[in-house]
């Protein structure tokens, strides 16, 4: 059975998977030791090419981010439930986003008195936090990730039971 044919150095030399002495007398070691080293340099390097171009698309920097929030209408989606994208009883209200004073800030609409606010948005690479105000002001900091594959829910936090997913509507 042959595993691997290779040519080098103008000669060609057949690996069968055993530990056999190669023609030119090396030892049979060398020759298999060579072929794993060379499987590890290509594959790690597949592996970094691989990630760098995750990570950019993943985390498009804070301007990215800023420009996509400020460039369209949002649905602010929020339910407390075990799945990743939100059923028909979650609440929707409208979100919008702008600067002010060279920060970028949120807005809730159509909240109920005492729940309508204003706050300064944080942005990340990868996506923002905020923290929440209103009638929620006792609730810990938000932070939603960046999605650029979910052209529905490109702003989402799932990773805990009370999910956030921020909807676009200008699809």
């Amino acid at each position: 059975m042959i595993g691997l044919v290779a040519a080098r150095a103008g000669r060609l030399a057949v690996w069968t998977g055993q530990l056999v002495r190669p023609p030119d007398g090396r030892p049979a070691y060398a020759s298999r030791q060579a072929i794993m080293q060379m499987k590890m340099v290509v594959t790690l390097a597949l592996a970094l090419c691989g990630a760098a171009a995750s990570a950019t698309d993943r985390a498009p920097g804070k301007q990215t981010i800023q420009r996509v929030l400020i460039g369209q209408q949002w649905t602010l989606v929020f339910e407390i439930t075990p799945e990743l994208v939100p059923g028909a009883t979650a609440t929707r209200t409208p979100h919008r986003f702008f600067m002010r004073d060279d920060r970028l800030m949120g807005q809730w609409s159509d909240r109920p008195k005492g729940f309508e606010c204003v706050y300064e948005v944080k942005l990340r690479d990868d996506g923002f936090g905020f923290m929440q105000c209103g009638g929620y002001a006792n609730q810990p900091y938000t932070e939603m990730e960046y999605d650029p594959g979910d052209r529905r829910y490109p702003f989402k936090r799932v990773s805990t039971p009370s999910k956030w997913w921020l909807e676009t509507t200008d699809r």
